[in-house]
């Protein structure tokens, strides 16, 4: 929390989680009493606005943030009241790659299973033992 001059009786929390969670979620505390709605905005890092949102929160409390609709990468969030307004970084990480089928393929399975199976016990068969 931090407190500014502007907005004396108003502190302003870190975005938590950080990086957000995997549905995009992410919030902001804020004490005191905000008069003015707080302006919630993310810069990519080339500069360009890709997120905006206004919160309505005259006696303080939590915003609730989706940054679901960005791709990974560093972004710098500005949090604004009034003509206030404080930065901070917002990292959003890839998300966990799946396995795909042939990292799960076992040669070992598939060679038991089909040394199992009725067609090979017929093959079996047919050969001449000695």
């Amino acid at each position: 929390m931090t407190a500014n001059v502007e907005y004396p009786s108003v502190l302003i929390g870190q975005l938590f989680p950080n990086p957000p969670l995997p549905d995009g979620r992410v919030y902001v505390a804020f004490l005191g009493t905000l008069p003015d709605p707080v302006i919630v905005t993310a810069h990519s890092g080339s500069g360009e606005e890709v997120y905006r949102s206004e919160h309505e929160l005259p006696q303080g409390g939590t915003a609730k943030l989706d940054f679901s609709a960005l791709l990974p990468g560093a972004y710098e969030v500005s949090l604004r009241i009034g003509n206030y307004v404080e930065v901070r970084p917002m990292m959003i990480a890839a998300p966990k790659r799946r396995r795909g089928w042939w990292k799960s393929f076992s040669w070992r399975y598939w060679l038991r299973a089909l040394s199992k199976s009725p067609a090979a016990a017929a093959r079996k068969s047919s050969f001449p033992t000695t």
